[in-house]
């Protein structure tokens, strides 16, 4: 029988205090920082993204983008910015961090896309569209491989690279599933209950999956090694993405508690990926 997070002799999992109105963390969370100077992030529902720097915490510049932009990661082995547009195919763009441009290119992906996953170990970026399957695009040559159609609007996506295996959240249908990354073919569905699950992230150290199951105000706790569910983790509001540092053990949740009397309130729960 699967406990929650706390209730064994383990020290818990979520830590506080919570802190902040994280309205954006996704978009900036997602966009990784270039040389630790700058941190990029996507304005939702518009066609620009802010260039921040991580030492003033100013915006030194916007940049104009190609059209309504949805997710950002980095590919750290080319130097690039990713970024997907909110369009019927979707289209990735670049942007290079040296000059801060879009790049003339672009690579064509499925309907809707609103997630994206970078994995250098297999020259691959992968693109949730959530009104298809998750393209898959080779980061060598800039085109697309092959479109993974198994899956129910897919959002949030994960490598386990030891293991060659990706963990992709499909929204509709609240399960994760496990798809061998050699061969882009399923190998399991894990249902996860509640609804809206949205994202999960690894602590490959661990090889532990940390999902964020929306309706349920809580995180799914899997092992990586037999796809089976540890625990959950109770959070005070509705996570909805995740950051994980595998060195420090620590991951970084953004969650959303509902409205005040200001508007929406949420916080960042800080989780110990240790202790479950």
């Amino acid at each position: 029988m699967n406990k929650p997070c706390g209730t064994s002799n383990k020290p818990p999992c979520a830590r506080g205090p919570w802190i902040g109105l994280a309205a954006l963390a996704a978009f900036a969370i997602s966009g990784l920082t270039f040389a630790q100077t700058k941190l990029y992030v996507v304005n939702a529902g518009s066609d620009d993204v802010s260039v921040i720097d991580t030492k003033s915490g100013a915006v030194s510049k916007t940049i104009k983008g190609p059209g309504h932009l949805t997710p950002i990661a980095y590919n750290a082995a080319k130097g690039l910015l990713y970024l997907p547009t909110q369009e019927s195919p979707g289209h990735v763009h670049f942007i290079d961090p040296n000059t801060d441009t879009f790049g003339e290119t672009w690579m064509e992906v499925g309907n809707g896309p609103i997630y994206m996953l970078v994995s250098s170990e297999f020259d691959r970026a992968y693109v949730s569209n959530f009104f298809g399957g998750v393209s898959v695009l080779d980061t060598t040559s800039e085109s697309q491989v092959t479109e993974i159609t198994t899956l129910v609007s897919p959002v949030g996506a994960a490598m386990e690279p030891t293991a060659s295996k990706m963990y992709v959240i499909n929204s509709a249908t609240s399960e994760i599933s496990v798809i061998d990354a050699n061969t882009n073919s399923p190998i399991r569905n894990i249902p996860l209950g509640c609804f809206n699950p949205l994202d999960i992230k690894l602590d490959v150290v661990l090889h532990k999956a940390f999902a964020a199951k929306n309706s349920c105000s809580e995180l799914a706790v899997l092992e990586t090694g037999g796809d089976s569910l540890l625990t959950t983790i109770k959070l005070p509001g509705r996570p909805q993405y995740i950051v994980i540092d595998s060195q420090t053990h620590r991951g970084y949740v953004t969650y959303n508690s509902g409205l005040g009397e200001s508007g929406a309130k949420g916080g960042l729960a800080v989780i110990d990926t240790r202790a479950c």
